[in-house]
């Protein structure tokens, strides 16, 4: 029920699993993911929170907790759940990821940098990490560390269109628009009708003098968003 997110049946059923079992660490793990994803977050950190006290080493509990106080914008509390976290389980990639995300929300870009390089390290076919951690070397400046961060993270996903937006943005940036205009048609095919891959590739076709392709562009991406 939850994968399908039929949210109403799932909570109801974990309910019913919890009225046998109140300490069922997965049920409660359960309950609270889906209170998660319904935004409802002091909810969920209650579920969390009662799976940790059911099992004290339990990894997801407190992963869980950092991604949802993240959310709700406590960092602090994020912070300390995410380095719990890894303590009980220091090789698991996608915790390293949560931490970086923490860390860049704080504004802490060279620590999220570095926890996002863990997390590759940890899993190299984490994404999600290349992509962040490729944007933070471009905000900073380093438009060529970005790039090969990207490219790295598209040997793993050839067809990410996030991927493949931000690396078309580093080549307009180096004024290789024809590499841009590459990068943003290939994100389109994955996920046609995005917004901004759209106005950003009607830009590069326009300084590159198609205007008629240019205009096609911006057409389209007008009707999709007037």
């Amino acid at each position: 029920a939850y994968r399908v997110k039929d949210y109403d049946v799932a909570e109801r059923l974990t309910g019913e699993i919890l009225e046998k079992y109140p300490q069922s660490t997965s049920a409660l793990l359960l309950r609270g993911t889906i209170y998660a994803n319904q935004k409802r977050y002091p909810a969920a950190i209650d579920e969390f929170e009662a799976a940790v006290k059911s099992d004290p080493e339990n990894v997801e509990a407190y992963n869980n907790l950092a991604v949802v106080y993240r959310q709700i914008g406590d960092l602090e509390q994020a912070q300390e759940n995410a380095a719990r976290a890894l303590e009980l389980s220091p090789g698991r990639g996608d915790i390293h990821y949560n931490l970086g995300n923490i860390l860049k929300s704080a504004g802490k870009e060279k620590e999220a940098i570095a926890a996002y390089e863990d997390a590759i390290e940890a899993d190299p076919e984490l994404v999600l990490a290349y992509n962040n951690l490729g944007t933070l070397y471009e905000r900073q400046g380093d438009v060529d560390a970005a790039v090969r961060t990207f490219q790295d993270g598209l040997k793993h996903d050839p067809n990410h269109p996030t991927l493949r937006y931000n690396l078309g943005n580093c080549y307009q940036t180096q004024g290789d628009l024809t590499a841009a205009r590459e990068q943003y048609e290939t994100s389109l095919k994955t996920r046609p009708g995005w917004v901004d891959s759209l106005n950003n590739l009607g830009i590069v076709l326009d300084r590159l003098e198609d205007r008629d392709r240019s205009i096609e562009t911006f057409q389209e991406l007008l009707s999709i968003d007037p």
